[in-house]
Protein backbone atom coordinates (compact mmCIF):
# COMPACT_ATOMS: atom_id res chain seq x y z
CA UNK A 1 0.00 0.00 0.00
CA UNK A 2 1.41 3.37 -1.11
CA UNK A 3 1.04 5.88 2.29
CA UNK A 4 2.32 9.11 2.67
CA UNK A 5 2.56 9.97 6.51
CA UNK A 6 2.39 13.63 6.63
CA UNK A 7 4.48 16.40 9.01
CA UNK A 8 2.19 19.50 8.98
CA UNK A 9 4.90 21.86 10.47
CA UNK A 10 5.93 24.56 8.10
CA UNK A 11 8.89 26.58 9.01
CA UNK A 12 6.96 29.70 7.25
CA UNK A 13 4.37 30.11 9.65
CA UNK A 14 6.01 30.44 12.47
CA UNK A 15 8.01 33.47 12.36
CA UNK A 16 8.99 32.55 16.00
CA UNK A 17 10.89 29.70 15.20
CA UNK A 18 11.99 30.67 11.69
CA UNK A 19 14.57 33.54 13.77
CA UNK A 20 15.77 30.95 16.26
CA UNK A 21 16.03 28.25 14.05
CA UNK A 22 16.90 24.96 15.65
CA UNK A 23 14.57 22.14 13.68
CA UNK A 24 14.49 18.58 13.87
CA UNK A 25 12.98 15.77 12.15
CA UNK A 26 9.59 14.20 13.37
CA UNK A 27 11.11 11.31 14.99
CA UNK A 28 7.69 9.69 16.03
CA UNK A 29 6.71 9.95 12.13
CA UNK A 30 9.62 8.34 11.01
CA UNK A 31 9.48 5.62 13.64
CA UNK A 32 5.80 4.60 11.98
CA UNK A 33 7.49 4.83 9.15
CA UNK A 34 10.08 2.40 9.32
CA UNK A 35 7.41 0.16 11.19
CA UNK A 36 5.06 0.16 7.78
CA UNK A 37 8.13 -0.62 5.36
CA UNK A 38 9.19 -3.62 7.65
CA UNK A 39 5.38 -4.71 7.38
CA UNK A 40 5.59 -4.03 3.35
CA UNK A 41 4.14 -0.98 2.65
CA UNK A 42 5.75 1.84 0.48
CA UNK A 43 5.52 4.97 3.19
CA UNK A 44 6.92 8.18 1.79
CA UNK A 45 6.66 11.36 3.77
CA UNK A 46 5.61 15.08 3.21
CA UNK A 47 7.91 16.99 6.04
CA UNK A 48 6.36 20.40 5.66
CA UNK A 49 9.57 21.94 7.85
CA UNK A 50 11.18 23.30 4.67
CA UNK A 51 7.97 23.53 2.50
CA UNK A 52 5.31 25.94 1.34
CA UNK A 53 1.83 25.18 2.65
CA UNK A 54 0.62 25.30 -1.01
CA UNK A 55 3.39 22.31 -2.10
CA UNK A 56 1.20 19.79 -0.13
CA UNK A 57 -1.60 19.88 -2.77
CA UNK A 58 1.14 19.26 -5.44
CA UNK A 59 2.86 16.75 -3.41
CA UNK A 60 -0.42 14.78 -2.97
CA UNK A 61 -1.71 15.24 -6.83
CA UNK A 62 1.64 14.05 -8.22
CA UNK A 63 2.46 10.70 -5.27
CA UNK A 64 -1.51 9.45 -5.43
CA UNK A 65 -1.46 7.72 -2.20
CA UNK A 66 -4.12 5.23 -1.20
CA UNK A 67 -3.50 6.16 2.04
CA UNK A 68 -2.28 9.24 4.10
CA UNK A 69 -0.88 9.65 7.23
CA UNK A 70 -0.87 12.24 9.52
CA UNK A 71 0.86 13.44 13.21
CA UNK A 72 -0.72 16.18 15.00
CA UNK A 73 -0.02 18.06 18.51
CA UNK A 74 -1.17 21.15 19.94
CA UNK A 75 1.01 23.79 17.41
CA UNK A 76 -0.21 21.97 14.21
CA UNK A 77 -3.77 21.33 15.33
CA UNK A 78 -5.21 23.89 12.88
CA UNK A 79 -3.09 23.52 10.07
CA UNK A 80 -3.40 19.69 10.51
CA UNK A 81 -7.51 20.32 10.24
CA UNK A 82 -7.06 21.86 6.64
CA UNK A 83 -5.07 18.95 5.02
CA UNK A 84 -7.89 16.49 6.56
CA UNK A 85 -10.21 18.38 4.62
CA UNK A 86 -8.10 18.81 1.54
CA UNK A 87 -7.78 14.73 1.48
CA UNK A 88 -11.34 14.79 1.95
CA UNK A 89 -11.85 16.65 -1.11
CA UNK A 90 -9.40 14.85 -3.25
CA UNK A 91 -11.17 11.43 -1.53
CA UNK A 92 -8.50 10.04 -0.46
CA UNK A 93 -8.42 8.35 2.92
CA UNK A 94 -6.43 9.45 6.20
CA UNK A 95 -5.43 8.40 9.50
CA UNK A 96 -4.29 10.74 12.08
CA UNK A 97 -2.25 10.19 15.22
CA UNK A 98 -0.27 12.14 17.92
CA UNK A 99 -0.73 13.86 20.95
CA UNK A 100 -3.75 16.30 19.68
CA UNK A 101 -5.93 13.82 17.92
CA UNK A 102 -5.72 11.06 21.13
CA UNK A 103 -7.60 14.29 23.81
CA UNK A 104 -9.79 15.65 20.52
CA UNK A 105 -10.31 12.37 18.43
CA UNK A 106 -13.54 13.84 17.50
CA UNK A 107 -12.74 17.13 15.82
CA UNK A 108 -10.36 15.27 13.71
CA UNK A 109 -12.88 12.51 12.80
CA UNK A 110 -15.66 14.90 11.66
CA UNK A 111 -13.07 17.19 9.81
CA UNK A 112 -12.93 13.80 8.03
CA UNK A 113 -10.29 11.34 9.07
CA UNK A 114 -11.03 7.52 8.65
CA UNK A 115 -9.49 6.25 12.20
CA UNK A 116 -7.39 8.02 15.24
CA UNK A 117 -4.87 5.94 16.28
CA UNK A 118 -4.60 6.30 20.16
CA UNK A 119 -1.33 6.03 21.65
CA UNK A 120 1.84 4.78 19.93
CA UNK A 121 1.56 4.36 16.59
CA UNK A 122 3.86 1.75 14.89
CA UNK A 123 1.80 -1.30 15.83
CA UNK A 124 -1.25 -0.25 15.62
CA UNK A 125 -0.70 2.00 12.32
CA UNK A 126 0.39 -1.58 11.28
CA UNK A 127 -2.53 -3.51 11.60
CA UNK A 128 -4.62 -0.70 10.14
CA UNK A 129 -2.88 0.31 6.88
CA UNK A 130 -2.94 -3.98 6.96
CA UNK A 131 -6.72 -4.06 7.63
CA UNK A 132 -7.31 -1.33 4.82
CA UNK A 133 -5.24 -2.86 2.55
CA UNK A 134 -6.87 -6.06 2.26
CA UNK A 135 -9.63 -5.57 -0.26
CA UNK A 136 -12.19 -7.53 1.41
CA UNK A 137 -12.55 -5.48 4.37
CA UNK A 138 -14.95 -2.73 2.66
CA UNK A 139 -16.44 -1.43 6.03
CA UNK A 140 -14.94 1.57 7.07
CA UNK A 141 -16.50 2.01 10.23
CA UNK A 142 -16.13 -1.07 11.50
CA UNK A 143 -12.54 -1.59 12.33
CA UNK A 144 -12.73 -3.18 15.83
CA UNK A 145 -10.34 -5.72 15.10
CA UNK A 146 -7.68 -2.99 15.16
CA UNK A 147 -7.44 -2.58 19.16
CA UNK A 148 -5.71 1.13 19.70
CA UNK A 149 -8.18 2.89 17.18
CA UNK A 150 -10.88 5.78 17.59
CA UNK A 151 -13.51 6.03 14.82
CA UNK A 152 -17.12 7.34 13.98
CA UNK A 153 -19.83 4.96 13.68
CA UNK A 154 -22.90 6.15 12.69
CA UNK A 155 -22.09 9.77 13.81
CA UNK A 156 -20.95 8.80 17.27
CA UNK A 157 -17.09 8.05 18.37
CA UNK A 158 -16.18 4.61 19.39
CA UNK A 159 -13.16 3.05 21.28
CA UNK A 160 -11.58 -0.10 20.18
CA UNK A 161 -10.04 -1.87 22.27
CA UNK A 162 -6.95 0.15 24.41
CA UNK A 163 -3.44 -1.55 22.95
CA UNK A 164 -1.39 -2.45 25.39
CA UNK A 165 2.05 -0.12 25.83
CA UNK A 166 5.05 -1.57 24.31
CA UNK A 167 7.19 -2.73 26.81
CA UNK A 168 10.49 -3.72 24.83
CA UNK A 169 11.57 -0.64 22.78
CA UNK A 170 14.33 -2.24 21.24
CA UNK A 171 11.72 -4.02 19.52
CA UNK A 172 10.99 -1.06 17.45
CA UNK A 173 12.86 -0.23 14.12
CA UNK A 174 14.80 3.05 14.21
CA UNK A 175 13.41 5.87 12.80
CA UNK A 176 13.16 6.09 9.06
CA UNK A 177 15.10 9.39 8.64
CA UNK A 178 16.03 8.75 4.75
CA UNK A 179 12.59 9.66 4.14
CA UNK A 180 12.96 13.15 5.17
CA UNK A 181 16.38 15.80 4.16
CA UNK A 182 18.24 15.15 7.05
CA UNK A 183 20.66 17.55 5.06
CA UNK A 184 18.70 20.36 5.13
CA UNK A 185 18.18 19.83 8.68
CA UNK A 186 22.13 19.50 9.27
CA UNK A 187 22.58 22.96 6.97
CA UNK A 188 20.02 25.34 8.52
CA UNK A 189 21.66 24.72 11.49
CA UNK A 190 25.06 25.82 10.12
CA UNK A 191 23.49 28.28 8.93
CA UNK A 192 22.59 29.87 11.53
CA UNK A 193 24.38 28.54 14.53
CA UNK A 194 27.47 27.32 12.78
CA UNK A 195 27.49 23.95 14.29
CA UNK A 196 24.65 21.02 13.31
CA UNK A 197 22.53 19.26 15.65
CA UNK A 198 20.77 15.71 15.34
CA UNK A 199 18.16 14.44 17.59
CA UNK A 200 16.81 11.22 19.03
CA UNK A 201 15.26 9.66 21.82
CA UNK A 202 15.76 6.61 24.37
CA UNK A 203 12.82 6.71 26.42
CA UNK A 204 8.62 6.88 26.53
CA UNK A 205 6.45 7.83 29.34
CA UNK A 206 6.30 9.57 32.46
CA UNK A 207 5.73 8.98 36.38
CA UNK A 208 5.03 12.27 37.52
CA UNK A 209 1.64 14.08 37.69
CA UNK A 210 2.14 17.65 36.45
CA UNK A 211 -0.93 19.34 35.90
CA UNK A 212 -0.29 21.11 32.39
CA UNK A 213 1.78 17.84 30.95
CA UNK A 214 -0.15 15.84 28.46
CA UNK A 215 0.66 12.38 28.77
CA UNK A 216 -1.92 11.32 25.94
CA UNK A 217 0.33 9.25 23.92
CA UNK A 218 3.01 7.64 26.14
CA UNK A 219 1.11 8.04 29.29
CA UNK A 220 2.13 7.08 32.85
CA UNK A 221 4.55 4.03 32.28
CA UNK A 222 8.38 4.69 31.92
CA UNK A 223 9.62 2.42 29.25
CA UNK A 224 13.43 2.88 27.96
CA UNK A 225 15.51 1.47 25.38
CA UNK A 226 18.52 -0.75 26.12
CA UNK A 227 22.15 1.06 26.03
CA UNK A 228 23.03 -1.27 23.59
CA UNK A 229 20.96 0.03 21.30
CA UNK A 230 21.10 4.08 22.16
CA UNK A 231 24.78 3.36 21.38
CA UNK A 232 24.30 1.94 18.32
CA UNK A 233 22.24 4.21 16.90
CA UNK A 234 24.74 7.31 17.61
CA UNK A 235 27.01 5.19 15.82
CA UNK A 236 25.00 5.08 13.00
CA UNK A 237 24.13 8.40 12.80
CA UNK A 238 27.83 9.65 13.38
CA UNK A 239 28.49 7.68 9.79
CA UNK A 240 25.63 8.56 7.99
CA UNK A 241 25.42 12.42 8.98
CA UNK A 242 28.01 13.12 11.65
CA UNK A 243 26.25 15.66 12.85
CA UNK A 244 27.97 18.38 15.30
CA UNK A 245 26.31 17.57 18.59
CA UNK A 246 22.76 15.48 19.68
CA UNK A 247 19.58 16.26 21.12
CA UNK A 248 17.93 14.08 23.43
CA UNK A 249 14.40 14.53 23.63
CA UNK A 250 13.45 12.25 26.29
CA UNK A 251 11.40 14.60 28.97
CA UNK A 252 13.70 11.96 31.72
CA UNK A 253 17.04 11.02 30.63
CA UNK A 254 18.49 10.81 33.88
CA UNK A 255 15.39 8.56 35.91
CA UNK A 256 16.53 5.52 35.72
CA UNK A 257 20.20 5.88 37.54
CA UNK A 258 21.86 2.76 37.09
CA UNK A 259 21.19 2.99 32.98
CA UNK A 260 21.89 6.67 32.91
CA UNK A 261 25.33 5.92 34.29
CA UNK A 262 25.99 2.95 32.51
CA UNK A 263 25.17 4.93 29.13
CA UNK A 264 27.50 7.92 30.07
CA UNK A 265 30.55 5.27 31.25
CA UNK A 266 30.27 3.40 27.96
CA UNK A 267 29.69 6.98 25.70
CA UNK A 268 32.81 8.80 27.93
CA UNK A 269 34.80 5.54 26.25
CA UNK A 270 33.89 5.87 22.64
CA UNK A 271 36.77 6.97 20.08
CA UNK A 272 34.79 10.16 19.36
CA UNK A 273 32.98 12.15 22.10
CA UNK A 274 30.37 14.36 20.18
CA UNK A 275 28.53 16.97 22.51
CA UNK A 276 24.74 16.80 23.54
CA UNK A 277 22.44 18.81 25.49
CA UNK A 278 19.28 16.82 27.70
CA UNK A 279 16.26 17.51 29.79
CA UNK A 280 16.49 15.95 33.16
CA UNK A 281 14.14 17.00 36.84
CA UNK A 282 16.14 18.68 39.09
CA UNK A 283 15.52 16.00 42.05
CA UNK A 284 17.35 12.86 39.46
CA UNK A 285 20.67 14.25 39.39
CA UNK A 286 23.57 14.14 41.81
CA UNK A 287 27.24 14.47 41.70
CA UNK A 288 27.72 10.69 40.52
CA UNK A 289 25.22 10.98 37.37
CA UNK A 290 26.61 15.15 36.80
CA UNK A 291 30.25 13.86 36.55
CA UNK A 292 29.44 10.88 34.29
CA UNK A 293 27.11 13.13 31.80
CA UNK A 294 29.74 15.63 31.63
CA UNK A 295 32.54 13.06 30.73
CA UNK A 296 29.69 11.46 28.18
CA UNK A 297 29.92 15.02 26.57
CA UNK A 298 27.01 16.41 27.94
CA UNK A 299 27.47 20.27 27.63
CA UNK A 300 23.79 21.53 28.96
CA UNK A 301 21.17 20.40 31.01
CA UNK A 302 17.42 21.77 30.45
CA UNK A 303 15.29 21.89 33.64
CA UNK A 304 11.94 22.18 34.26
CA UNK A 305 11.91 25.03 37.00
CA UNK A 306 8.72 26.44 36.23
CA UNK A 307 9.17 28.99 39.51
CA UNK A 308 10.66 30.40 42.07
CA UNK A 309 7.93 30.30 43.87
CA UNK A 310 7.30 27.05 46.31
CA UNK A 311 3.24 27.90 46.37
CA UNK A 312 3.27 27.68 42.58
CA UNK A 313 5.03 24.25 41.94
CA UNK A 314 2.95 22.39 44.61
CA UNK A 315 -0.41 23.49 42.26
CA UNK A 316 1.51 22.52 39.66
CA UNK A 317 2.29 19.24 41.40
CA UNK A 318 5.73 18.87 40.48
CA UNK A 319 7.23 17.16 43.56
CA UNK A 320 10.33 18.49 44.03
CA UNK A 321 11.08 22.59 46.19
CA UNK A 322 12.47 25.70 44.96
CA UNK A 323 15.76 24.71 47.26
CA UNK A 324 15.96 21.39 45.11
CA UNK A 325 16.11 23.84 42.07
CA UNK A 326 19.03 26.11 43.26
CA UNK A 327 21.07 22.77 44.65
CA UNK A 328 20.83 21.36 41.20
CA UNK A 329 21.97 24.29 39.00
CA UNK A 330 24.72 24.64 41.38
CA UNK A 331 26.19 21.07 41.27
CA UNK A 332 25.42 20.98 37.65
CA UNK A 333 27.36 24.14 36.64
CA UNK A 334 30.04 22.72 39.46
CA UNK A 335 30.23 19.82 37.00
CA UNK A 336 31.10 22.06 34.00
CA UNK A 337 28.05 21.25 32.49
CA UNK A 338 25.24 24.75 31.37
CA UNK A 339 22.00 24.84 33.71
CA UNK A 340 19.51 25.80 31.06
CA UNK A 341 16.28 26.50 33.57
CA UNK A 342 12.17 26.53 31.99
CA UNK A 343 10.34 29.19 33.58
CA UNK A 344 6.35 29.11 33.20
CA UNK A 345 4.56 32.48 33.41
CA UNK A 346 0.55 32.49 34.11
CA UNK A 347 -0.41 29.62 35.88
CA UNK A 348 -3.79 29.66 37.86
CA UNK A 349 -3.08 31.54 41.07
CA UNK A 350 -0.12 32.82 40.23
CA UNK A 351 0.77 36.69 41.84
CA UNK A 352 3.07 39.39 40.98
CA UNK A 353 4.68 38.23 44.49
CA UNK A 354 5.09 34.76 42.84
CA UNK A 355 6.65 36.38 39.58
CA UNK A 356 9.14 38.57 42.14
CA UNK A 357 10.36 35.01 44.03
CA UNK A 358 11.10 33.94 40.67
CA UNK A 359 12.81 36.92 39.40
CA UNK A 360 14.81 36.53 43.19
CA UNK A 361 15.40 32.85 42.43
CA UNK A 362 17.21 33.37 39.20
CA UNK A 363 19.44 36.27 40.45
CA UNK A 364 20.11 33.48 43.48
CA UNK A 365 21.00 30.64 41.73
CA UNK A 366 22.07 31.80 38.57
CA UNK A 367 21.26 29.22 35.48
CA UNK A 368 23.25 29.47 32.43
CA UNK A 369 20.10 30.17 30.56
CA UNK A 370 16.11 30.52 30.64
CA UNK A 371 13.30 29.54 28.39
CA UNK A 372 9.90 31.70 29.59
CA UNK A 373 6.66 30.37 28.50
CA UNK A 374 3.32 31.14 29.21
CA UNK A 375 0.82 28.41 30.63
CA UNK A 376 -0.73 26.99 27.78
CA UNK A 377 -3.74 24.60 28.80
CA UNK A 378 -3.86 21.39 26.62
CA UNK A 379 -7.05 19.17 26.82
CA UNK A 380 -7.10 16.18 29.03
CA UNK A 381 -4.67 17.79 31.53
CA UNK A 382 -5.65 18.78 35.02
CA UNK A 383 -4.73 22.27 33.96
CA UNK A 384 -6.49 22.58 31.33
CA UNK A 385 -9.79 20.99 33.54
CA UNK A 386 -9.18 23.75 36.03
CA UNK A 387 -9.70 26.68 33.20
CA UNK A 388 -12.37 25.36 30.32
CA UNK A 389 -14.72 27.57 31.31
CA UNK A 390 -12.73 31.00 31.00
CA UNK A 391 -10.73 29.70 27.71
CA UNK A 392 -10.30 33.18 24.89
CA UNK A 393 -12.68 33.12 22.39
CA UNK A 394 -9.62 32.35 19.84
CA UNK A 395 -7.96 29.73 22.60
CA UNK A 396 -6.56 27.40 19.71
CA UNK A 397 -3.06 28.26 18.91
CA UNK A 398 -2.00 28.30 16.11
CA UNK A 399 1.79 28.72 14.76
CA UNK A 400 1.59 32.47 14.81
CA UNK A 401 0.59 33.22 18.51
CA UNK A 402 2.39 31.32 20.84
CA UNK A 403 3.47 32.34 24.41
CA UNK A 404 0.37 34.77 25.12
CA UNK A 405 -1.86 34.19 27.77
CA UNK A 406 -5.14 31.67 26.79
CA UNK A 407 -7.41 32.12 29.15
CA UNK A 408 -8.71 34.94 31.79
CA UNK A 409 -6.13 34.58 34.35
CA UNK A 410 -5.26 37.13 37.36
CA UNK A 411 -4.28 39.71 34.77
CA UNK A 412 -4.40 41.38 31.45
CA UNK A 413 -2.83 39.87 28.19
CA UNK A 414 -0.30 42.68 27.96
CA UNK A 415 0.97 41.92 31.58
CA UNK A 416 2.29 38.40 30.34
CA UNK A 417 3.37 39.71 27.18
CA UNK A 418 5.56 42.52 29.85
CA UNK A 419 6.11 39.40 32.22
CA UNK A 420 7.66 37.15 29.45
CA UNK A 421 10.14 39.64 28.58
CA UNK A 422 11.12 40.59 32.37
CA UNK A 423 12.26 37.17 33.01
CA UNK A 424 14.20 36.83 29.74
CA UNK A 425 16.11 40.31 30.43
CA UNK A 426 16.34 39.66 34.02
CA UNK A 427 18.34 36.18 33.41
CA UNK A 428 20.70 37.77 30.46
CA UNK A 429 21.41 41.01 32.92
CA UNK A 430 22.71 39.09 35.67
CA UNK A 431 24.44 36.35 33.65
CA UNK A 432 26.06 39.29 31.54
CA UNK A 433 27.70 40.71 34.64
CA UNK A 434 28.83 37.06 36.03
CA UNK A 435 30.12 36.95 31.69
CA UNK A 436 32.11 40.23 32.36
CA UNK A 437 29.41 41.85 29.93
CA UNK A 438 30.74 45.42 28.77
CA UNK A 439 29.15 48.74 30.92
CA UNK A 440 27.14 49.49 28.06
CA UNK A 441 25.81 45.92 27.76
CA UNK A 442 24.88 45.71 31.09
CA UNK A 443 23.05 49.40 30.87
CA UNK A 444 21.37 48.23 27.53
CA UNK A 445 19.50 45.34 29.59
CA UNK A 446 19.22 47.45 32.74
CA UNK A 447 16.70 49.89 30.85
CA UNK A 448 14.68 46.70 29.05
CA UNK A 449 14.52 45.52 32.45
CA UNK A 450 13.29 48.73 33.98
CA UNK A 451 11.07 49.13 31.04
CA UNK A 452 9.06 45.46 31.29
CA UNK A 453 8.92 45.52 35.13
CA UNK A 454 7.20 49.04 35.05
CA UNK A 455 4.72 48.02 32.62
CA UNK A 456 3.99 44.61 34.46
CA UNK A 457 3.95 46.41 38.11
CA UNK A 458 1.45 49.30 36.13
CA UNK A 459 -0.52 47.13 34.37
CA UNK A 460 -0.16 44.37 37.17
CA UNK A 461 -1.78 46.97 40.18
CA UNK A 462 -4.14 48.44 37.54
CA UNK A 463 -5.72 44.87 36.71
CA UNK A 464 -5.78 43.75 40.50
CA UNK A 465 -8.02 47.14 41.24
CA UNK A 466 -10.14 46.32 38.34
CA UNK A 467 -10.90 42.72 40.17
CA UNK A 468 -11.62 44.11 43.10
CA UNK A 469 -13.79 46.51 41.87
CA UNK A 470 -15.72 43.93 39.77
CA UNK A 471 -15.97 40.92 42.62
CA UNK A 472 -16.99 44.35 45.10
CA UNK A 473 -20.00 45.25 42.38
CA UNK A 474 -20.98 41.38 42.38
Amino acid sequence: MKILLVNPYFLERDANETNIMKPYPPLGLLMVAAALREAGHEPVVFDGTFESYSAFRTVLNQKKPDLVGLYANVVTREVSLDLIRICREAEIELIVGGPEPCTDPQAFLKAGALAVVNGEGEITATELVNYLADSQNKQRDNLDLVAGVYMLRNGTLVQTAVRPRVRDLDTLPMPARDLVPIERYLEAWRTKHGYSSLNLITSRGCPYQCTWCSKAVFGDLFTQRSVASVLAEIKTLQQEYAPDQYWFADDLLTLNRDWILELSRQMSTQPVQVPFECLARVDRVDQEILSGLHRAGCYRIWYGGESGSDKMIRLMKKGFTTTQIGEAVKLTKQNGIEAGLFILIGYPGETMKDLFLTLSMIRRIGPTTCGTSVAYPIKGTVFYEQVKDVLSPDYTWSQRNENRISFRGLYSERYYWFAVRLVNNWNLYYRGKQQGDSILKQLVRAGKIMIAGSASLVIGLFCHLENRLRREKS
